[in-house]
């Protein structure tokens, strides 16, 4: 976490109760926008902090601060921020990528290598086809990309309003199991096709391990 985002968690202590809530939807809402500079947007957040600290100060309240419309609000300083490819998209593809494919590559490695010493004729000797293979992977990834959009838009849709931690829980597990209903469903029905190889499915273990690894790096630096 950089300074600023320091800066900005200490200084949301000094709030009261009622303007805590209040900029911390504000908080929410400006850091799941992908598409600005995240040390521009804490740059404003400090800003805006300082601001509303000063009118606590002078017992006024966030809503007179910022209006009965905070999102209406937030989106007008947001854009007067420039768009960019920033930092943080980088890093977070990096790191669904690698994690994902991680992901993949141990659960294949742990699965086939435990069936295989346990089972008798199944074979530790795992057959792909690159052609499969690159569209599970690609299609794997659109629908967790699509699934990511789509939590993060919920959940800026649900700052400035009482939704319920209930209804929250609910339609991220719904959001989080549609992907991989669908990606089971893909990898159970697509025919085989491209070139064939084979691999032991132990070797898939350091693959994987390095892939998380990686991912690791990628949550690191984001």
């Amino acid at each position: 976490m950089g300074e600023l985002a320091k800066e900005i968690d200490e200084g949301q202590k000094e709030l009261t109760k009622e303007n805590k809530a209040y900029f911390s939807d504000m908080v929410i809402y400006f850091r799941l926008s992908f598409t600005k500079s995240e040390e521009e947007i804490n740059e404003v957040l400090r800003d805006l902090l300082d601001h509303l600290l000063d009118a606590q100060a002078e017992g006024r309240s966030a809503r007179d601060v910022f209006g009965d419309n905070p999102k209406q609000y937030a989106n007008e300083v947001m854009g007067e921020i420039p768009k960019s490819l920033t930092r943080y998209q980088v890093m977070l593809t990096g790191n669904v990528v690698a994690g994902f494919l991680g992901v993949i590559m141990l659960f294949h490695a742990t699965f086939y290598s435990i069936a295989g010493a346990l089972v008798e004729g199944v074979s530790t000797m795992r057959t792909y086809y690159t052609g499969t293979l690159l569209t599970q992977t690609i299609v794997g990834l659109t629908v967790l990309a699509v699934a990511l959009v789509g939590i993060m838009g919920y959940l800026r849709w649900g700052c400035f309003k009482n939704v319920s931690k209930k209804k929250e829980f609910l339609v991220g597990g719904l959001v989080a199991v549609i992907p991989m209903v669908i990606f089971g469903l893909l990898f159970y029905f697509l025919p085989p096709f491209g070139r064939e190889f084979s691999i032991e499915a132990y070797y898939l273990f350091p693959i994987g391990a390095a892939l998380l690894g990686l991912q690791l790096f990628f949550v690191k630096k984001g």
